[in-house]
């Protein structure tokens, strides 16, 4: 069992980390802010109301992403959610990062992703 923010989760690592989750750390909001500002996605309507459902979150939050974007959007935000969850590990383990270090790191995965991915032309 993991517990952040005072909150036990069942063991997904990604429980407690998407943006609209009810009770979010500023921490956690902070980097979701940083990140989606660099990538230039508009999250507001899929943050107004709250989540304990993560599929629920994503499936609202992608309504409001054009199709030829939706592979960059979940991207973003598998790499949002892994670099948030290795911060939690190494604030247990090691030592702290502050909200723009891990959306940095974020942003270097998805960069890293898109040049992976990205079509020959």
């Amino acid at each position: 069992m993991i517990i952040l923010d005072g909150m036990a989760s069942s063991g997904c690592m990604y429980t407690l980390q998407w943006p609209a989750r009810n009770r979010t750390s500023p921490f956690v909001q902070a980097t979701w802010s940083i990140v989606t500002s660099w990538e230039r996605i508009n999250l507001q309507p899929a943050l107004q109301t709250p989540s304990n459902s993560l599929v629920h979150w994503w499936e609202s939050a992608s309504l409001s992403i054009p199709k030829e974007k939706k592979r960059d959007f979940n991207g973003m935000a598998i790499y949002t959610m892994w670099n948030l969850w290795k911060e939690h590990n190494r604030r247990t383990f090691d030592k702290y990062y502050t909200a723009t270090q891990v959306a940095e790191r974020s942003k270097e995965d998805i960069e890293q992703y898109r040049r992976a991915f990205a079509t020959a032309h």
